[in-house]
């Protein structure tokens, strides 16, 4: 990633490097898609629980909520709706710890330290699947923090898609954006690092958390509205990546996405081969238009 991303800054702006991420960008909204489609299946079982994804989904969407204090209560909720009565007080005391220490970012002057509170709170939150970075990222990156555009950012989780790592590793990508080589390998160290604190510290309590009337009522919540946020979050993405100044542009990568996600959905084809089928196909479109 970190040389991908030294050659997408360094040229970017090549009508080569334009022309494959106009094919990409389109397949990855198709992957996001894809994803929020499958975890809603499992996700989303009552109309309780749709309610909740709606009011994730509109809540990050057209009010930009925070996606961290968002997650946080809807678990509440989920207590609340789902934990027996007399258990609802006994989540673990972890789970309200972390709630509160994930708004802990202050402003501080020193990218590197930026970026490893940011990544470290990241970190922390990542939640059933690497995709969940979308709105986290896209929050605070492109919107408050401006570090790099939507547009960019896109490009960088279609990056993410294409190396053999987990999506996540797109951090080194905005870290590379914001302080070069240096700030990469902080934003990776930082969203990394909790994993291994985590299984460390909490691995052999897992399974007795995990089976808490309560734990399981609050990530009840949180699954419902965790979909809800990327698909929010997504809503602009997808602006960026379909929508051009040409009619017959966002209608070619309207397309794009479209037969990505059908190829996704009845053939279960590769994401790595979606992803460099649609880049040579964004090419070739962009010398023929």
């Amino acid at each position: 990633i970190v040389g991908l991303s030294w050659l997408y800054f360094r040229y970017e702006t090549f009508p080569q490097v334009e022309g494959f991420f106009f094919g990409v960008n389109p397949a990855v909204i198709a992957l996001i898609g894809w994803s929020c489609y499958r975890m809603s299946k499992s996700a989303i079982t009552d109309w309780k629980l749709a309610i909740l994804f709606v009011a994730s989904f509109l809540a990050t969407w057209l009010v930009r909520f925070d996606v961290l204090l968002l997650l946080v209560i809807a678990g509440g909720i989920g207590i609340l709706v789902y934990a027996p009565f007399h258990k609802r007080v006994k989540l673990p005391a972890v789970l309200w710890f972390a709630g509160a220490g994930g708004f802990l970012h202050p402003l501080i002057e020193s990218h590197y330290v930026a970026l490893l509170l940011f990544f470290l709170k990241v970190g922390a939150f990542i939640y059933g699947g690497g995709l969940v970075i979308i709105p986290f990222i896209e929050q605070e990156v492109v919107g408050k923090l401006g570090w790099m555009t939507s547009s960019q950012f896109l490009d960088g989780v279609a990056l993410g898609q294409i190396t053999p790592g987990p999506v996540v590793i797109t951090a080194a990508f905005v870290g590379y954006k914001v302080a070069s080589f240096l700030g990469a390998a902080v934003a990776t160290f930082g969203i990394f690092f909790q994993s291994f604190i985590f299984i460390l510290v909490a691995g052999k309590s897992l399974d007795r958390v995990r089976n808490m009337p309560t734990a399981k009522a609050f990530l009840k919540g949180v699954n419902a509205a965790v979909v809800g946020a990327i698909l929010g979050a997504s809503v602009g993405l997808g602006k960026t990546a379909l929508f051009h100044g040409w009619a017959l542009e966002s209608a070619l990568t309207t397309a794009i996405a479209v037969l990505c996600f059908w190829l996704i959905l009845r053939f279960k084809v590769d994401t790595g081969y979606l992803i460099v089928g649609s880049g040579i196909s964004g090419l070739i479109l962009r010398q023929v238009l």
